[in-house]
């Protein structure tokens, strides 16, 4: 778009304002104020720093007075979505309802709302940043960037909450994430109920067989039970694989249907008027249903959709916690919090996101979404060893004296808190280390449950107020300095509801009130006194003097007061140590990092066993489906028929072993079984010759030009997806040994690095105690001094 259309569009939109917004005369007021003091489009002269404040004025006042709007109409339809959806079916013959005109203003003026806000954006950096612009590069900026790359060839990760693509955009690489709107929780249970029945055919526990499967509801009663039970809810959220690895095996499937069995059973005991308890006859039911399973399908089944189900109800309870809707733009989200960041100074403490449109040039697709920067740092869920590595040495000498972490710490919570993450947890986080292997900061990612309308901090690893401690002072003064009707115009522009906003500037409001007493308080406190319950602006100098585990990071649980039924009761906070000061402490206690790569070794190993399971049911399925395709060819090919065979005949070998790929003993040690794995391997392999000779008899680029129903698409694809799940397996099989032996060694040396660490723990804790009891000696000396100091005469007046 030219400089030219780019500012006349936004010309046009802000004058059309005035004609569209004939009845409601104040807006229309507004919008004439606004239209004047922006500056002629063809002006080519920077814009003063007058021109700019008066443009934030104007901007910030229309955007207001629409909130406002916005706000009245809301007051009167709770649920606006709804109402506008009940308004929509109705039939009027005198035309449009005042109900319709009020929900068109509704929509017309939110989305003058999101461009006035990207406008004021842009001015607003202009002016923190002494930037003059001309009236051209002002509008340019405040636009998303646009690129073009073909997306279908970009790595898609993510789960539930949001997918991404792995591109690159001006020479930095990241992930893009699409604008879309959520997809409530019942139709993502539907979708995985369908997805189920497809993969495991008349195997699945949601067929219509009343006698021996479950319908939605069961499954959905089933998922509430597991939710309930501690184990069952960690294991299948959060180590479904451990249970799917174990399909092929009848004992150890029993194993598990026994746990849901007693969880059942402890449910249907419980009185009736608990909302936990369910009826005996359909804990019995549910029992019979999960005692008759006796087929590795079966099994898998149950395991997949128990685990969606458990996934699903948790992100959807999750968002409700925290006052989510659904259906909201979870990437917008992102994006808002690197702007608060940006705002307060601490934009390196996040991983950068930002509005960006990718065309796809090969189907000419604009997807509009948000591009965020990959984080410097090592992942915390990497099982390269290197990375491993680094968490490995990690030990309380190496956290204690460390200025730059404990400063990342201080600013990600004060971020977090503006935002209200509820879930800033170690998995969320990069680490990053200097050459020495010191860990010197932190880089925050997944903002998505960000900016609800409900408390954050309540839930999960939310933040209290009241558990940050300390702030950096260039924090604290950006946050002094800052204006909070900016603040509120700007998160408009981030699809942000009336109600969200409103409660992210209630917190910004907490903050600084909050800044502003704790200031006062520490007025006459000793250097380096830190107190629970307070936040203290404090220097580098004097930050690097605080102790990480003696003060910042004290491992007590945080609780707070809060009145039920006119009786105070202790609430505790979501994360088991009181802030992230505490949480990052933890990787210096006890060998803890040693911990961590041990699990995230076993839970990859676990991972890619789950996976040999579910690729070899893949494949006995591909193999069905060549055989139609086959059948249903002129002809046919015999090197078709030569990988099709190799496919089933593995399939059914992988299954024939009944392969328990790795096992642990009482020590937690790891074995692998290589004689299953290499017979596996071999098969593969041989499997993987006839891909290729069949692959290689056609021409892709012409396959790909016919109809996705002829049967030579079909026969292509199918054998392009199972030389992908071939080689897929292959690589997992081929590091596993390796992957095994890494997490044993780390067992061997772990006794060694628990007691360093609890040795250089101790000592640090002694040294920041007696700091501490100085620090008191002297507050009470000065309490003394003041009672005993003789109080003035007034001066007598003349």
């Amino acid at each position: 778009m030219s400089e030219k259309t780019l500012i006349g569009k936004r010309k046009d939109t802000y004058r059309s304002a005035v004609k569209n917004l004939k009845t409601e005369h104040n807006l229309q007021a507004q919008f004439r104020k606004l239209n004047l003091v922006i500056p002629p489009r063809k002006r080519r002269g920077g814009l003063t720093m007058e021109e700019l404040k008066a443009m934030e004025k104007a901007y910030s006042d229309t955007i207001n007075m629409i909130s406002q709007k916005m706000n009245s109409i809301e007051e009167d339809y709770p649920d606006i979505e709804a109402a506008k959806k009940m308004n929509s079916r109705r039939r009027d013959s005198r035309g449009k309802s005042t109900e319709k005109k009020r929900f068109d203003l509704y929509d017309y003026i939110s989305k003058l709302r999101k461009t006035l806000s990207k406008d004021l954006k842009a001015i607003n950096a202009c002016i923190r940043m002494d930037h003059h612009p001309t009236v051209a590069e002002l509008y340019e900026n405040s636009r998303s960037e646009k690129i073009e790359i073909d997306t279908s060839k970009s790595a898609r990760f993510g789960g539930n909450l949001s997918s991404r693509l792995r591109i690159q955009t001006n020479g930095k690489d990241g992930f893009f994430t699409e604008s879309k709107k959520g997809i409530p929780a019942e139709d993502m249970l539907n979708e995985a109920f369908k997805e189920n029945k497809k993969l495991y055919g008349n195997q699945s526990l949601l067929e219509d067989n009343p006698d021996r499967h479950f319908n939605s509801q069961d499954v959905l009663n089933m998922v509430n039970i597991v939710l309930k039970d501690r184990d069952l809810k960690r294991a299948l959220l959060g180590k479904s694989d451990n249970y799917m690895r174990v399909a092929y095996d009848a004992t150890e499937r029993r194993m598990v249907m026994d746990k849901m069995v007693l969880a059942i059973k402890d449910r249907s005991k419980l009185k009736s008027k608990n909302k936990d308890a369910i009826s005996r006859g359909e804990a019995n039911r549910y029992c019979d249903i999960l005692g008759a399973i006796n087929s590795p399908e079966e099994y898998m089944s149950l395991i997949d959709i128990m685990h969606k189900g458990a996934s699903i109800m948790n992100i959807d309870a999750i968002n409700s916690a925290v006052g989510i809707n659904a259906t909201s733009k979870a990437d917008k989200r992102n994006s808002a919090m690197s702007m608060v960041a940006d705002l307060i100074g601490c934009k390196n403490v996040l991983a950068n996101s930002v509005n960006l449109h990718v065309k796809n040039p090969v189907t000419g697709k604009i997807a509009m979404g948000t591009f965020m920067e990959k984080a410097e740092g090592v992942d915390y869920n990497s099982i390269d060893p290197s990375d491993l590595e680094k968490f490995n040495q990690v030990t309380p000498d190496m956290l204690e004296n460390n200025l730059s972490l404990k400063k990342d710490i201080a600013n990600l919570q004060i971020v977090d808190w503006l935002g209200g993450n509820p879930d800033r947890h170690m998995g969320n986080i990069f680490y990053k280390y200097d050459d020495s292997g010191k860990l010197v900061g932190l880089v925050g990612i997944d903002n998505d449950t960000s900016f609800g309308k409900g408390d954050h901090s309540r839930h999960m690893q939310g933040t209290f107020l009241e558990n940050m401690m300390v702030i950096p002072k260039e924090t604290a003064d950006r946050i002094e300095t800052m204006d909070r009707e900016s603040l509120k115009t700007m998160l408009y522009g981030y699809d942000l509801s009336s109600r969200e906003v409103e409660n992210a500037i209630k917190r910004f409001d907490e903050l600084k009130n909050k800044l502003a007493a704790d200031k006062e308080y520490f007025k006459d406190k000793p250097h380096g006194y830190v107190e629970t319950g307070r936040i203290k602006i404090v220097s580098d100098e004097e930050l690097s003097e605080i102790s990480l585990y003696g003060e910042l990071g004290d491992k007590v649980a945080a609780e707070r007061k809060r009145t039920v039924k006119n009786v105070q009761v202790m609430e505790s906070q979501g994360r088991g140590s009181k802030n992230l000061f505490a949480a990052i402490a933890e990787m210096g206690v006890d060998g803890d990092g040693l911990k961590h790569s041990y699990n995230a070794l076993n839970k990859s190993l676990n991972k890619d066993c789950a996976n040999i399971i579910r690729e070899n049911h893949d494949m006995e399925k591909r193999a069905e489906e060549m055989q139609r395709v086959e059948a249903a060819t002129y002809k046919g090919s015999q090197k078709f028929r030569d990988m099709m065979d190799s496919l089933k005949t593995g399939a059914e070998l992988v299954k024939s072993l009944n392969p328990v790929l790795m096992k642990q003993d009482n020590k937690s040690r790891i074995s692998i079984e290589e004689r299953n794995l290499d017979i596996i391997s071999k098969k593969l392999q041989e499997s993987l010759v006839l891909c290729d000779t069949y692959l290689e008899t056609k021409n892709e680029a012409q396959i790909m030009k016919k109809s996705e129903k002829s049967n030579a698409y079909k026969r292509f694809k199918l054998a392009k997806e199972a030389k992908t799940s071939i080689e897929k397996t292959l690589k997992a099989i081929n590091s596993m040994k390796e992957r095994a032996d890494l997490a044993n060694s780390y067992i061997d040396r772990l006794n060694p690095m628990v007691v360093k660490c609890r040795k250089q723990k101790r000592a640090i804790i002694k040294t920041a105690t007696d700091k501490k009891v100085e620090q008191m000696n002297q507050i009470n000396q000065n309490e003394i001094n003041n009672q005993n100091r003789p109080e003035v005469a007034p001066a007598k007046q003349m």
